[in-house]
């Protein structure tokens, strides 16, 4: 039977805590990156207004905006990536004459997309400054909003849609706090559809690019019904109503909404003002950055322009405007 001495006890040990460390580390790098999701610099309350701008690369703005362009000082932006040190510098990205005619979509253009690199740039190039962007929820169901003027957010006088909820209300009852009314819509969450509080509806509802029911979604079976955005703004009343603000967290399914609204419908995007989304791209996969990569174009084209976005393990969350 093998024996250790006392000294190769304790290298052994030494050995084993070494390689519990390292492993632990690890773990703690890769929690760290899942938890730190605020694209936008955000502070964790209710309608507060954004901190100045992390070192890490967040784009929350600071200054007032003018007309609209983005700044000078945004020629050399950061993009980092949550939880890690390493920052991506971000060169300025000039715009092709098709990008800026944004009023003549039928001529909207879209430059190739050789590289992650290149996507990566584009998210990082802001559009638009705006002056007054606030925080509304916490958590993991924090957005960024443009309270600027041009928007026309006003308390008692405006409407959000909200696709992806699950069981994470912060966002919506903030904004319904804030006197918006919500319509609120999640197929996965086992809630039917009901009137949460005076100023949220929520419908037992997801969006897609076809009307029909699946089976399994998000993980979970059932008999999950699914509509076109289209068909969901008919139900409201809303089709030729203003939506001050479409968020949309929905794990993938937004590039089913792309699909089917720039495809059939895209004057609908004419009517809304902001759009706060979670882009599911992953880091390296190119044939998916280029599906986004088209459809951020193709918003570009009709007015959208972005004010924020930030990495977080192969997703991105982004604000588009139309000022």
């Amino acid at each position: 039977m093998l024996t250790l001495t006392p000294t190769r006890r304790r290298c052994s040990g030494l050995g084993w805590m070494m390689i519990f460390a390292l492993v632990l580390g690890v773990a703690l790098l890769n929690l760290r990156s899942v938890w730190i999701r605020d694209p936008y610099g955000l502070v964790e309350t209710r309608g507060q207004e954004m901190e100045k701008p992390s070192s890490q690369g967040s784009f929350g703005v600071d200054e007032p905006a003018t007309d609209g362009a983005p700044g000078p000082e945004e020629s050399n932006s950061t993009l980092a990536t949550a939880g890690v040190k390493e920052e991506t510098t971000l060169q300025d990205i000039s715009l092709t004459k098709q990008d800026e005619n944004i009023d003549k979509p039928a001529g909207c253009k879209v430059p190739a997309l050789l590289s992650s690199k290149q996507f990566f740039q584009h998210l990082g190039r802001r559009e638009y400054k705006c002056a007054n962007f606030k925080a509304f929820g916490v958590g993991d169901g924090r957005k960024g909003v443009c309270l600027d003027s041009r928007f026309g957010l006003t308390p008692g006088d405006c409407r959000v849609l909200s696709f992806g909820i699950c069981h994470e209300w912060s966002f919506d009852d903030a904004m319904a706090e804030f006197g918006c009314k919500v319509y609120a819509f999640d197929p996965t969450n086992g809630l039917p559809d009901h009137q949460r509080s005076p100023n949220v509806r929520f419908y037992s509802l997801g969006i897609g690019y076809v009307k029909h029911t699946k089976s399994f979604l998000g993980g979970k079976k059932g008999r999950f019904k699914i509509d076109r955005y289209e068909n969901i703004l008919k139900k409201l009343g809303m089709s030729n109503s203003t939506v001050d603000y479409l968020k949309m967290d929905v794990e993938k399914a937004e590039l089913g909404f792309f699909r089917d609204v720039f495809a059939t419908s895209p004057k609908l995007l004419d009517n809304v003002r902001q759009i706060g989304m979670e882009l599911h791209h992953t880091k390296t996969k190119l044939s998916k950055q280029r599906q986004f990569w088209k459809y951020a174009h193709m918003l570009k084209c009709r007015g959208f322009k972005l004010m924020g976005a930030r990495r977080a393990r192969g997703r991105t969350e982004a604000v588009w405007g139309r000022p």
